[in-house]
């Protein structure tokens, strides 16, 4: 190599360094423009948040987010009237991470309702108050959990800012939706982080995530009946209108010994209604103990609660789930009770002369059955007429071999 190569290397290495000095010397530039917002009056940003830069999550335990399933199906009645603790996870992504330290400062707050992104006025109308605090804080601890509850998560503040009837309006200091209801099958609750850029009153970015909220559980099925076996009860129901009913997940009984006792061992049958459970219990407060069937389809019409004692009473119900776990309270009217009742045999019955096989108010008289092969003679005698006649047949048959002979 001659002595010009190695000059020449190195000059074209400064003249690269100095390229990079001149253009790591200029200002970067972002539009500070929110998603959801207006535009704020902080024009001079280093960076500024965009979407993807913030993960939203929902916690039951705080620290593990629901799974998209899961979180499909949490929202329900059962978790509202209980007021089921929810955690709020907020947290940088990869992207949102890199802007550490770029973002301008001013104040991020965090919602729960409808637009909440658009104005102060309608945050004070339709939006849930969480909390608040300083951006650069947010970013540099680069997370936030926040703690509130089922029922103010299924407060449906949508409605209440269209005016229809039903609909929630929030309010500072009261409980949001105390019953629970919702005039909708379902709907779509937002939860917001509002970024305001220099705290001047403007957003200008806001970042959400909606979270599906269902109340009102399905059809009750029409036309229930139980009626007593051997050591069983069979309900039968007229299923629901699946056509009309697409949120349906199908059928569980539900059922009690007399006096209101559970019929099988605790976790026979995992239940798929989802309850805020009385301290009393049972079959009307849908306890999971009180489940006496698993999970039916949507199109069965009958189920066998089997392995019982004879002459007990037993009451059953059967409930239809919709994909949240909501469930009507089942109805334990008289015609839902019955006996289990031992199958006679043939035996049984010309023992005992109860040939009603267990009918009501037939009272068996011993000794009494009359008919047949195996009962003449008003039941005097075991052998009948057949009898008598296999004997002679045999009799006759015998004497013809002896001739033969």
């Amino acid at each position: 190599m001659s002595n010009a190569s190695p000059r020449r290397y190195r000059l074209a290495s400064a003249l690269a360094v100095a390229a990079l000095s001149t253009l790591l010397a200029r200002p970067a530039s972002a539009q500070a423009i929110g998603t959801a917002g207006s535009t704020g009056t902080t024009t001079t940003t280093t960076a500024s948040l965009a979407d993807g830069d913030i993960f939203i999550g929902v916690q039951q335990t705080e620290g593990a987010n629901l799974a998209a399933f899961d979180l499909q199906r949490f929202f329900n009645k059962a978790n509202c009237d209980c007021d089921t603790p929810v955690f709020l996870y907020f947290t940088l992504t990869n992207t949102g991470f890199a802007k550490r330290g770029l973002v301008p400062t001013g104040t991020v707050s965090f919602w729960v309702g409808a637009g909440c992104a658009t104005d102060v006025l309608t945050q004070k109308t339709s939006c849930q108050f969480l909390q608040s605090d300083q951006i650069a804080t947010f970013m540099q601890l680069g997370r936030e959990t926040i703690k509130t509850s089922a029922r103010v998560i299924s407060a449906n503040s949508s409605l209440a800012a269209a005016g229809v009837d039903g609909g929630t309006t929030f309010t500072n200091g009261t409980v949001p939706n105390p019953d629970c209801t919702s005039p909708s099958n379902g709907f779509n609750q937002t939860i917001w982080a509002v970024f305001d850029y220099g705290a001047d009153g403007s957003f200008d970015y806001a970042a959400s995530t909606a979270v599906f909220v269902d109340l009102q559980p399905p059809p009750a099925p029409t036309n229930i009946s139980v009626a007593g076996g051997n050591e069983a009860v069979t309900i039968k129901w007229t299923p629901v209108d699946y056509s009309l009913n697409m949120d349906l997940q199908g059928y569980q009984i539900f059922c009690q010994r007399g006096g209101g006792l559970q019929v099988f061992p605790n976790n026979t049958f995992g239940s798929a209604v989802k309850a805020c459970t009385s301290p009393d219990g049972g079959v009307m407060d849908l306890d999971p103990l009180f489940a006496c069937s698993p999970l039916l389809n949507r199109t069965v019409d009958s189920y066998r609660v089997k392995i019982l004692q004879n002459g007990i009473p037993y009451g059953a119900a059967v409930v239809a789930i919709d994909n949240s776990g909501n469930a009507l309270a089942p109805v334990l009217a008289g015609e839902n009770f019955a006996d289990p009742q031992k199958t006679l045999s043939f035996y049984d019955v010309y023992r005992d002369g109860n040939i009603t096989n267990g009918a009501p108010g037939q009272m068996p008289t011993p000794g009494q059955a009359t008919g047949g092969l195996c009962a003449v003679g008003g039941g005097r005698t075991a052998f009948g007429a057949g009898s008598v006649a296999f004997a002679a047949l045999a009799a006759t048959l015998v004497r013809a071999r002896r001739r033969r002979r």
